[in-house]
């Protein structure tokens, strides 16, 4: 399981995003992404003073983690950037979290390729 890990200097959750990824995220998209997370892990927040925070680690952390768990590669340079603190969850694979999306894919590949396309 994610965490913020303890002496991690903590920010805002916004700018936390924005120091990891350079891109300032919406309160909104902070907030869902605590919730309901991506690819179903929440971002690691703690509540101070009545205010969500995290560290930039712990955001690079959960971008590492659902990246893997969507079986997408980190492309950017991150990988010497992600503290070592957690390891990531083993990816969990489309098979694993959809088996009846991955049946509708085969049987529209299997259609166009009936039709030549």
């Amino acid at each position: 399981m994610l965490h913020v890990a303890p002496g991690e200097p903590l920010l805002p959750v916004p700018e936390a995003v924005e120091q990891a990824t350079g891109r300032r995220p919406s309160s909104a998209s902070c907030h869902r992404w605590r919730l309901r997370g991506i690819a179903g892990i929440p971002l690691p927040t703690l509540k101070f003073a009545g205010r969500r925070v995290c560290s930039r680690d712990a955001v690079l952390r959960w971008l590492y983690a659902t990246n893997a768990a969507m079986g997408e590669a980190i492309t950017v340079g991150l990988g010497s950037a992600i503290p070592s603190a957690d390891k990531a969850p083993s990816p969990i694979t489309g098979c694993d979290r959809e088996p009846e999306h991955n049946h509708r894919v085969e049987a529209a590949e299997r259609e166009l390729d009936r039709e030549g396309l």
